[in-house]
């Protein structure tokens, strides 16, 4: 079974497509057994509290050398998806995925407005795993621009299996809207960073500097 649906993905619907900024989501993305070795770790993944004014959640990272980070990475960074993203957002290769987050989501939690432009972080990636998920259970990703904080979408509902890419920017935000019912709410958070040119583009890099 694959681990990436291609036809999923050839399926990508843009949810934004602005200058400077481009988000896209793919529905029914991954393979059943990339899903299931999420799902497994999900319970058992030591989250700790996060509380602050600008979020209130749970919040857990894959151990260096586990099972579920060396899945994390073949998937995630493997040719295919690399190729959709360069493909789809531009600018030239990115790198391999990095900052692996998991966040779990019980009543009341939320995420304010915020950018995740750091660290060199190019692109954002969130996947979700919640079945059955009703859009009056709250916990929906707003996508916004900076200055004025006005909606470039309508709010995403973080269905299972249901993964959202976004261009990481200071100038454009997303939150995650209050939960209304007990949870949990479950997502996995990451990050790629433009590639290093080599070979023939580092040489037209450099003469571009010039």
């Amino acid at each position: 079974m694959p681990l990436l649906r291609r036809e999923s993905f050839d399926d990508a619907r843009w949810l934004v497509r602005a200058p400077g900024f481009k988000a896209c989501l793919v529905d029914a993305a991954f393979g059943e057994e990339f899903l299931a070795d999420c799902e497994a770790a999900l319970p058992a993944l030591g989250y700790h509290r996060k509380n602050r004014p600008e979020y209130r959640v749970w919040a857990a990272h894959p151990g260096e050398g586990t099972p579920l980070l060396r899945s994390l990475r073949r998937v995630l960074g493997s040719r295919m998806f690399l190729s959709f993203l360069k493909k789809t957002f531009g600018g030239g290769r990115v790198s391999p995925p990095f900052a692996f987050e998991f966040l779990r989501f019980g009543e009341g939690d939320y995420l304010a407005p915020h950018s995740d432009a750091t660290e060199g972080r190019r692109i954002q990636g969130v996947l979700y795993f919640n079945r059955d998920w009703r859009r009056r259970q709250g916990g929906l990703l707003r996508l916004t621009d900076g200055p004025r904080k006005k909606a470039l979408a309508a709010p995403v509902a973080p269905l299972f299996n249901r993964l959202v890419l976004f261009a990481s920017d200071r100038g454009f935000l997303h939150a995650v809207t209050p939960l209304k019912s007990a949870g949990p709410r479950y997502s996995l958070s990451f990050s790629y960073r433009q590639a290093p040119a080599r070979g023939l583009d580092a040489v037209s890099a450099r003469a571009s500097a010039r």
